[in-house]
């Protein structure tokens, strides 16, 4: 995707020495931070159990998924979505995605990754689409390196079903914001994955290399589609996976799937996220969480209507789309999913069946 960037110091209206002043502290404290990234400095102790150290089941997880085809003959099985949900603890939007999946048996497919290895989501859940779908767990933190394992156990269990030709990686937050036809048909009309992907050198380790070289390195949303082939190619990885983890790379759920893919198959990649988020600021670690009040038709048709990705931060860079979304060629919204919604938007959100569908 053509892209253009700017840069802009943050203005403060006292008088142009202190303008020029404090832009020249701002630049000289990205500078040190980008110094530190560079050798290696400027990261969280890990705690002794989010090491991303590859396990027993982990490895027979992968097995059985290598075991399968990357390419399935569609015309002998009815192809299936793959939902991946990665969460923190029970399911506040089950109500909204029972409904989604209401009537499209034997068209998807769920997983169910928790963050704490002790959750047990059967107890925690009404509808029986999610009873049964939790894989083997890891404890994960944010921004540690068992968060790309948690990724990579998702899409091995998905695998190990060769009738799954795409892959969604959502969490317990998200909200569809069309009904389940409208995304099944959105998704296989492209050949492509959907993975938001930057150049950046923002957190990039020197000790990657020669591996990974700066140029190679990418920053983007955590949240992807996956079609089959790039699930393999995630999945089958060691070279890359073992690099991110021994350099305890920086949150490297943005950076592990988004960096190999553009290096093994870029051209297959449309470098945006089908997912709708908003950050209070570029630097804001957490984005915002829309609750009843917030949920009404004007805001969700804004979402559907959608037709360019939004503006990207990368470091103090601000990276602006310059096309608009297509899929296989053809001009369309850009968004299929949304967060972060909490549970009392429920009722909202569902009353608004005439525009999403369902």
């Amino acid at each position: 995707m053509a892209v253009r960037a700017s840069f802009r110091f943050p203005r403060v209206r006292i008088c142009s020495t202190v303008v020029i002043n404090l832009s020249y502290l701002l630049l000289a404290s990205g500078l040190v931070y980008l110094g530190l990234l560079l050798v290696g400095g400027g990261s969280e102790e890990r705690t002794e159990w989010d090491t991303g150290n590859i396990d027993a089941v982990d490895q027979d997880m992968f097995r059985r998924a290598m075991e399968q085809p990357t390419q399935t003959d569609l015309a002998a099985v009815q192809p299936k979505i793959a939902f991946l949900f990665l969460v923190r603890g029970p399911l506040p939007l089950e109500r909204v995605w029972q409904r989604f999946f209401q009537g499209h048996e034997g068209r998807y497919s769920i997983y169910i990754h928790a963050s704490t290895a002790d959750f047990e989501c059967d107890k925690h859940v009404n509808s029986s689409v999610f009873r049964g779908r939790q894989i083997p767990s890891v404890p994960i933190t944010w921004g540690g390196p068992n968060l790309i394992r948690a990724e990579r156990r998702l899409l091995a269990a998905a695998l190990a079903d060769p009738a799954n030709q795409r892959f969604v990686l959502l969490s317990e937050s998200c909200l569809p914001l069309f009904n389940f036809t409208h995304v099944f048909d959105y998704l296989m009309a492209s050949d492509k994955s959907f993975v938001t992907s930057h150049s950046s050198v923002w957190r990039y380790r020197k000790q990657m290399a020669p591996v990974i070289k700066g140029r190679d390195f990418k920053k983007g949303s955590q949240w992807f589609v996956l079609t089959r082939p790039h699930a393999a190619k995630v999945v089958e990885d060691s070279k890359f996976y073992e690099t991110f983890v021994k350099t305890n790379a920086e949150i490297p759920d943005e950076s592990y799937i988004q960096t190999i893919l553009a290096l093994l198959d870029k051209d297959a990649v449309e470098p945006r996220s089908v997912l709708y988020v908003h950050w209070f600021t570029s630097s804001s670690s957490h984005p915002m969480s829309y609750n009843t009040t917030q949920v009404s038709r004007e805001f969700i048709l804004s979402l559907q209507r959608s037709r360019f990705p939004p503006v990207e931060t990368v470091g103090f860079l601000k990276v602006s789309p310059s096309r608009p979304c297509t899929v296989a060629g053809r001009p369309t919204h850009c968004f299929l999913f949304a967060r972060k919604f909490d549970q009392d938007a429920v009722p909202a959100f569902l009353a608004l069946r005439d525009i999403i569908g369902f």
